[in-house]
């Protein structure tokens, strides 16, 4: 089917009597976002147009978990409208019937679809454009000309999710379980292929395979799942600095070199001059709201290239010990952003890390000091170090 237009043949008619409005949203001078019985349907309308001696109304389907998130401005007036089908209904003034055409998602002209992110009331703040992401713990959407929702090429559709699941796992894993298996800790994910949403819903936790941990021994299910939301709580309050900082000259790199494991998780989801997407949105949790934030290509680009510009500034790097040379004093971490380093010490700070060259493989390090990003194993001059505990983190 053509994309509807004004003036096509209605396809049916209904007496206005099975039309019974609800709950009134937003209105000026008459009802022009509401809530409607439409006979057995359940409906959120949009009056689109006034032309022809009436009105002309866009309805969706809904039901009440739609129109709260609306309402509380964790849902964009284009997210409540987010269906597979349409109605379009119209209206003449005095007359006592509706006319009506149902018509699908790809059919329906794009102007009668509110902007992206416009919440319901004018001093709510921008919102996401999807259920999904309104009630994920966090959730990246993937948006561009070359994105569409019916369809992606394998290689695309690879590329996006091997990044989401990298960066997903170095943000919200709490810190005790960072680098641990996919069958210990694992996300539940919804996803959708319009402008491509990775959305994670809740953590799946194998508490056997963390009881197999000796070091794990007292943490609980409940522990660690609050522990993941704690995160996703932290990182909507992150995303929302390092936007404006990205607005700022120079901002961006202080801010990169004090958030590094965040901006280069993030950065490796952001478009580039050759990326086949245009923006990257990022939307967190923040309890009873939602924090939602688009990267550009050219804000991406200004992440991306604060990254290079602190590459001779002294930067913070995480990671559990997992092995280290004597002879060299040097110490190799796996990172919270799931790189391998290789951490270069002086003598007194090797023999404070390794006592008489022993080390503690369960010990997990913080260091400040100048980082390398290389190919295989990126390369650390450490400046200061401290140890510490993850487990007072979760």
């Amino acid at each position: 089917m053509a994309q509807w237009e004004f003036g096509l043949n209605r396809h049916g008619t209904l007496t206005v009597d099975t039309f019974e409005v609800g709950e009134v949203l937003y209105e000026f001078d008459e009802p022009l976002i509401f809530r409607a019985k439409v006979g057995p349907l359940d409906c959120l309308l949009n009056k689109v147009s006034s032309r022809n001696g009436g009105s002309y109304y866009l309805a969706a389907e809904t039901k009440d978990d739609i129109i709260s998130a609306l309402k509380d401005g964790n849902i964009s007036v284009r997210g409540a409208f987010l269906s597979k089908s349409y109605w379009i209904f119209f209206w003449r003034f005095g007359s006592k019937e509706l006319a009506y055409w149902r018509i699908d998602h790809s059919d329906l002209p794009k102007k009668f679809l509110p902007k992206t992110q416009r919440p319901l009331y004018y001093w709510q703040n921008p919102a996401p454009d999807s259920l999904a992401q309104a009630e994920s713990i966090f959730s990246i959407k993937f948006s561009g000309q070359n994105l569409n929702d019916k369809s992606i090429s394998l290689g695309r559709l690879r590329s996006l999710v091997d990044k989401s699941f990298v960066t997903v796992r170095a943000l919200l894993t709490p810190l005790e379980l960072q680098n641990s298996r996919s069958s210990t800790l694992d996300f539940d994910c919804q996803i959708a292929l319009s402008s491509f949403v990775v959305a994670v819903k809740s953590p799946i936790v194998n508490m056997q395979a963390v009881r197999r941990r000796s070091e794990l021994s007292d943490l609980t299910q409940e522990g660690i799942e609050s522990g993941v939301r704690y995160q996703g709580y932290i990182l909507g309050e992150k995303i929302k600095e390092m936007s404006k900082a990205a607005t700022v000259e120079g901002e961006m790199e202080k801010y990169a070199a004090e958030n590094f494991l965040l901006t280069a998780a993030l950065s490796e989801l952001m478009p580039n001059e050759d990326s086949f997407f245009d923006a990257v949105e990022f939307s967190a949790s923040q309890g009873k709201s939602v924090n939602v934030v688009t990267f550009k290509r050219e804000a991406a680009i200004a992440v991306k290239s604060a990254l290079v510009d602190i590459e001779s500034r002294p930067i913070i790097e995480k990671g559990k010990i997992v092995g280290g040379s004597e002879k060299t004093r040097t110490v190799r971490i796996m990172s919270f952003r799931g790189r391998q380093v290789t951490c270069k010490f002086s003598p007194e700070q090797f023999e404070l890390v390794a006592p008489e060259g022993k080390l503690d493989l369960s010990r997990y390090l913080s260091m400040r000091g100048i980082l390398t990003r290389r190919e295989r194993v990126d390369y650390m001059q450490v400046q200061e170090f401290e140890f510490f505990n993850p487990k007072t983190l979760i």
